[in-house]
């Protein structure tokens, strides 16, 4: 019998900062061959509607318009199948399991310093402050 674990899982997700249960959640997909942590900022991707990938200000492909936030920490393989988990070793969850689509939030109000990627032009495509800076505020999405 084995004494170190063959694999661990995190259930652990980005919590708002306040009024969780105000807070609303969106099914997605996500583009292939990523690892993307709990907290990062997603755009979706043009080419493919209902598809969404790490938002990035510079880009011109759907993803430069901040549209919702990751739940949770996350591998996406080849397929597009989503894994919960941090470690990019894992195949799947207790049970082997692979997702299609990962919650994401699209409202609720959370502290800035727990997100990833975001830009005061991601704050305009999802929001506004309501104290703070992007690196320590506090982000309300409407």
């Amino acid at each position: 019998m084995p004494t170190a674990p063959v694999a661990t899982f995190s259930n652990k997700r980005l919590e708002p900062y306040e009024d969780p249960k105000g807070a609303v959640l969106r099914a997605v997909k996500l583009t292939a061959s990523q690892t993307l942590a709990r907290g990062t900022v997603l755009g979706e991707v043009t080419l493919t509607p209902g598809v969404f990938s790490a938002y990035n200000d510079a880009h011109n492909d759907g993803t430069e318009v901040a549209k919702c936030i990751l739940s949770q920490d996350v591998v996406v393989d080849a397929a597009g199948l989503i894994t919960v988990t941090a470690t990019a070793g894992q195949s799947g969850g207790e049970h082997g399991e692979k997702l299609l689509s990962i919650p994401t939030y699209v409202a609720g109000t959370f502290k800035t310093s727990e997100l990833i990627g975001l830009d005061a032009n991601g704050v305009a495509d999802l929001g506004r402050l309501l104290q703070g800076s992007v690196a320590d505020g506090i982000l309300r999405m409407a």
